[in-house]
C-alpha cells in the first residue's frame, strides 16, 4: 500500500473485481473505455464514412481492423464517385481511422500513416474541381451589436432574454453549446483594485475538459454602459439561486431552434436593416464569429483572440470564425506593398 493521504478503497475494490473476470469481460472494458474517447454527436458524425468503408471493404471488427489497402480502395472509390467536396476528405478518413482503433485498439504505423496522408492528397487533386467556399453563418455586425446593446427592454421579457443571450454569447465568443446550459452557479466575481472581475465557468466543452471565460469591468460597483457583461453576470449571481439557468427559455433549446428565434426576433427588430446586417444568414454559430470578428477588426493580436475564445495558442481553427474581418483588412495589404 502507497504511503499518503489518498484513500485506495475504491481501488483495491475496482481492482478485485477486475482480477475476476474473464477475458471477454476485460476486452469489453478496452473498448468502452476507448469508446468514451469521442462524444456521441461525433460518433454520430462519423456514420456516413464508416458505411461507406464497410460498404467497399467489410465490417471494421476485432481481428479485422481498418487496413492500409482498404482505405486506398475507399478513397479511390470515393474520388471517382466525385460526389464529396476535397475538403471532406480528411474528416472521412480520420473518422474511419478512429472507429477502427475503438473497436479494434489497433492504430496504424507512422509509415502507413504517411502513405494514407499521400492518398488523401491525390483524392483531393481529383476533386479539386469541386472545392467551394464553405458556408459559414454570418457574424452580427458592431453596428447591430451596438444597437442592441442600446435597447431598453421591459425586465423579464422574451425579447430581453434573447438579445441577452446574443450579448453575451458574442462578446464572450462563445458556443451555443456552451451557452444555453449554463447556471447561476457557474458565475463567480470578485472586487479587484483593477475593477470587477466575472469568471464564467463552462465545465466539459469542445476543446476542453474545464473551460471559462473571465471578463472585466473597470467600475466595480456600478457601470454607466448599456450593457456591461460582467455587471449583467454578478447581477444575475446575486438575483437569483445556483440551480436556475442564466437564460430560463434558451436553455431547453437547440442550435437550430436558437438561430431561427434569434433571425426573427430581429428582423422584428430591424426591419430596414435586414438586407443590411445580413440578418437571414445569421445563426446560432454566429455568435462566436461575431467575437472573433470584431476582435480582428478592433486590431486585437492572434494571441489575444485565440484566448478570448478559449482556442490553444498553436489553433489556427480561430482563423476560420474570423475569416471575413481577416480578409478585409487584407484589402489594403497591396496598397501598403506599393507605398
Amino acid at each position: 500500500m502507497p504511503s499518503g493521504k489518498v484513500d485506495q478503497t475504491a481501488f483495491k475494490k475496482e481492482a478485485e473485481d477486475f482480477k475476476q473476470m474473464e477475458e471477454t469481460q476485460r476486452q469489453e472494458g478496452r473498448m468502452s473505455l476507448l469508446a468514451d474517447s469521442i462524444r456521441d454527436k461525433t460518433a454520430k458524425s462519423y456514420e456516413t464514412a464508416v458505411w461507406q468503408y464497410e460498404l467497399i471493404n467489410g465490417k471494421i471488427e476485432v481481428g479485422r481492423p481498418a487496413s492500409v489497402k482498404g482505405i486506398l480502395d475507399y478513397l479511390n472509390v470515393l474520388s471517382k464517385a466525385g460526389s464529396v467536396k476535397p475538403s471532406t476528405l480528411q474528416g472521412y478518413i480520420s473518422a474511419v481511422k478512429t472507429v477502427s482503433t475503438i473497436r479494434t485498439a489497433v492504430v496504424f504505423r507512422q509509415e502507413e500513416d504517411a502513405l494514407i496522408n499521400r492518398a488523401v492528397k491525390a483524392a483531393k487533386l481529383r476533386l479539386a474541381h469541386r472545392e467551394s467556399e464553405p458556408k459559414k453563418a454570418s457574424p452580427i455586425p458592431a453596428q447591430a451589436i451596438r444597437a442592441m446593446a442600446n435597447m431598453r427592454l421591459q425586465e423579464g421579457t422574451f425579447d430581453e432574454e434573447i438579445r441577452d443571450a446574443v450579448l453575451v454569447g458574442a462578446g464572450l465568443l462563445l458556443r451555443f453549446g456552451s451557452l444555453a446550459p449554463r447556471k447561476c452557479g457557474d458565475i463567480s466575481y470578485c472586487e479587484e483594485p483593477a475593477g470587477l472581475v466575472v469568471t464564467l465557468n463552462l465545465g466539459l466543452s469542445k476543446t476542453a475538459l474545464s473551460e471559462r471565460r473571465e471578463v472585466r469591468c473597470t467600475k466595480p460597483f456600478s457601470c454607466s454602459a448599456n450593457f456591461c457583461i460582467a455587471h449583467w453576470l454578478r447581477r444575475v449571481a446575486l438575483r437569483r439561486s445556483s440551480e436556475e439557468f442564466i437564460f430560463k427559455r434558451v436553455a431547453g433549446w437547440s442550435t437550430e431552434k436558437f438561430g431561427n428565434v434569434m433571425r426573427s426576433t430581429m428582423r422584428r427588430w430591424y426591419p430596414g436593416k435586414i438586407k443590411e446586417w445580413d440578418i437571414d444568414q445569421l445563426s446560432a454559430h454566429s455568435l462566436r464569429h461575431t467575437g472573433a470578428s470584431l476582435l480582428v477588426e478592433e486590431g486585437c493580436q492572434p494571441s489575444e483572440v485565440k484566448a478570448a475564445g478559449g482556442w490553444s495558442q498553436t489553433s489556427s481553427a480561430w482563423q476560420g470564425y474570423a475569416l471575413g474581418a481577416l480578409r478585409r483588412k487584407a484589402r489594403d495589404h497591396a496598397s501598403l506593398i506599393l507605398g
